[in-house]
């Protein structure tokens, strides 16, 4: 008899063969981060990144303002009506600490109105779905309590009247909006120069979005 063409395969080759197949194994690595995770992210700090520079640019305008106030005050040589006219021309809105409000404001992705005309003291800012206002005062125009809010050492016999008429103008606007059922926040110029507690402040008032 001719021998068989083929050999009798191994056990081992065998058990291998039938053995069932093996389970893919587990990455140990973490998964990556959705799509969602990073669009959170790239807002947080996007909205980080714009009030750092707003409080920034609010530094070195208040550093180049000191400087100009520290250098020697000359004689006033303008006449009475000439002061007059430019003491009229300061502004009333869209002052400078105003503006940084507004845009620490817009960075934390908040939208509000300007200036209401038909409520007490027009507002600076205004959410009105929220009823709630937001006065952005110069210190020493409405008396604060710090050390830009003090009286000038000359003519007080002109300031004093004047800035005292300011403080009780204010407080009167304020009570009239609370009894509209308004929620109000009075922010000082001097708060400014902490521009992380400030966004803090005005989140808190104003809640989330």
């Amino acid at each position: 008899m001719c021998p068989l063409p083929w050999t009798m395969p191994s056990l081992d080759r065998i058990a291998t063969t039938n053995a069932a197949p093996r389970a893919p194994r587990e990455s140990c690595q973490a998964q990556p981060p959705g799509l969602d995770d990073l669009l959170g992210e790239f807002v947080r700090f996007r909205q980080v990144f714009q009030i750092d520079q707003v409080f920034r640019q609010y530094r070195i305008e208040s550093s180049l303002a000191q400087a100009t106030m520290s250098a020697p005050i000359a004689m006033d040589t303008r006449t009475p009506q000439q002061r007059r006219r430019i003491m009229q021309a300061v502004k009333s809105r869209d002052t400078k600490p105003e503006m940084v409000v507004r845009r620490c404001l817009h960075a934390m992705g908040y939208r509000y109105r300007l200036h209401r005309k038909d409520l007490p003291g027009r507002p600076d800012i205004v959410f009105a779905g929220r009823r709630k206002a937001i006065f952005v005062h110069g210190c020493f125009w409405h008396r604060h309590g710090c050390a830009k809010g003090q009286l000038p050492k000359s003519r007080l016999n002109y300031w004093k009247p004047k800035l005292e008429d300011n403080v009780i103008r204010d407080k009167t606007r304020l009570e009239e909006l609370e009894d509209l059922g308004w929620q109000t926040l009075v922010v000082w110029q001097c708060e400014l120069d902490d521009m992380e507690a400030l966004a803090a402040r005005l989140q808190d008032f104003v809640g989330a979005l």
